[in-house]
Parts: C-alpha cells; structure tokens; sequence
C-alpha cells in the first residue's frame, strides 16, 4: 500500500508541474565567449529586454532556462545579451514554440552574432 501511495504522489507532482510547464520554455547555453549577466526575451514587435531571466552570471559553456508565463502570448521571440563587460547583443526573432535548446554565440571581432537550436 505504501508503494501505492508513493507511486501516486509521484505521478501527481509529475502531472502537476507538467502542468506548469510553458511550450515556449527552452534552455540557453552561451557559447559567446564571455560571460552573461544579463539575458531577456521580447516579443517580435516589441523592444521591452527589461526581465532578466538570469539568476546569477552565466558563465561560457553555461545553461539557463528561461521560463515563460502563460500570459506572455505568442511564439516569435528577439532575445538580448549582456556580457559582465557591458558589451550588449541582439539576437534575431526564434520560433520558441518549435525548441529545447538556443546555443548563441557571438564573435566580437566582427560583432555577428549567430546561434543554433534543438
């Protein structure tokens, strides 16, 4: 009985925070180089990269998640960048809808910024 009630408490808790879950959550890795201090997502047409979705630095190499509120409409995201240097970077409009993971990468000597999903 007592494995019963535990592997239905664990079913729950997972339901429930499936549940919570957004389709538009997904996973940064910097490959820039630098270090991140600040990371926000705007919709498309808008410029508001006022949230950091950061808690701490993001180091090179490193991975954060950004979570989405299901108030946040829409699938079309831009997203900015800000190296502990002060040094900032936009990067392009992603369908977040269709992705895990953004690997961003940026190239100072040129100043390009590219970046890959899965």
């Amino acid at each position: 009985m007592k494995a019963f009630l535990a592997a239905t408490a664990l079913g729950l808790m997972t339901l429930t925070t499936s549940a919570w879950a957004d389709a538009r959550d997904f996973g940064v890795i910097n490959q820039t180089g630098y270090a991140i201090k600040f990371l926000a997502v705007s919709e498309s047409h808008e410029n508001d990269f006022s949230e950091n979705e950061l808690h701490g630095v993001l180091a090179n190499g490193g991975k954060a998640m950004v979570h989405f509120t299901h108030a946040d409409k829409g699938c079309s995201w831009k997203m900015k960048a800000t190296s502990t240097d002060g040094t900032d970077v936009f990067f392009p409009v992603m369908n977040l809808c269709t992705i895990n993971n953004v690997t961003i990468r940026y190239n100072k000597a040129n100043d390009t910024v590219s970046f890959t999903t899965d």
